[in-house]
């Protein structure tokens, strides 16, 4: 068997690594750390492959029937374009199980494609079918179908959202409110929880997000949300809770601050 040229190499790992939407270089050290442990160039391209041969056999297969809860909500909000338009965009951050795996992802609707996320509330569990595919920031994405519906369903062995809070703090899968400056760049949702230290309102008093403090930080964060989640960040004081959402930089501040997409009291 000859041995692929160099040039065959980097152009079939750029080719699996835009099918998964994983970076190269990714890709590019798997290859290397493979060639380095004794594999010729063509067992050392076929192993790199065989690592992400699951994604791979994900790419495009419709999951029919899949269960998700909804432990996120953002929008509508205004997005402008490349070409200068603008447009509405909402979206749902689910955790499925697929396969017997939980995965969490997104799903994005813009303009009128939003009317099928109209009657989906927050922590409700749903069945609905989807394909997966993975962007280029490594996150998952729950494609939008033609026919897509969601149907409310009832599960005793889905976990509740409290049941998800409690399992993210119990094992440590947060972030810690000290350490939030570090994921903004990476455009990834996280969970990180604390206890409410006050709510923070406008001037003519309308509540649109909360503070939150844990033991890695001196001052509390705010926490914003939007108008699906308002309503639900009116907890009382010193109450402990799990948030959802993406770290971002305030502009007129400088400070971190959290887009909050969901929230469950523990």
């Amino acid at each position: 068997m000859s041995e692929p040229k160099p040039e065959q190499i980097k152009a079939e790992l750029d080719r699996v690594a835009e099918k998964i939407g994983r970076p190269t270089t990714e890709l590019e050290t798997v290859y290397k750390q493979n060639l380095d442990s004794g594999m010729s160039a063509f067992a050392a391209l076929a192993m790199t492959k065989t690592k992400y041969s699951y994604q791979l056999s994900q790419i495009g297969k419709v999951k029919e029937g899949i269960l998700g809860r909804i432990i996120g909500m953002d929008g509508p909000r205004e997005r402008t374009m490349k070409d200068g338009r603008t447009a509405l965009i909402e979206e749902l951050a689910i955790l499925a199980k697929i396969d017997g795996n939980y995965i969490t992802g997104k799903m994005t609707a813009w303009d009128d494609e939003r009317k099928v996320f109209e009657n989906v509330v927050f922590g409700e569990l749903y069945k609905f079918s989807t394909s997966i595919y993975v962007d280029k920031y490594d996150i998952t994405n729950f494609r939008k179908l033609e026919n897509l519906n969601f149907e409310p369903i009832e599960d005793a062995t889905f976990p509740t959202l409290k049941q998800i809070g409690n399992e993210i703090v119990s094992n440590g899968k947060f972030a810690e409110l000290k350490d939030l400056e570090q994921h903004v760049k990476t455009y990834k949702a996280v969970f990180v929880h604390g206890v409410i230290t006050d709510h923070v309102a406008t001037r003519d008093g309308q509540i649109y997000g909360i503070r939150i403090s844990d033991n890695s930080v001196d001052t509390a964060i705010v926490c914003t949300a939007g108008p699906k989640i308002v309503p639900l960040i009116e907890l009382p004081l010193a109450s402990h809770v799990a948030l959802y959402g993406n770290p971002y930089i305030h502009k007129m501040s400088g400070n971190v601050r959290f887009a909050t997409r969901g929230i469950v009291m523990l």
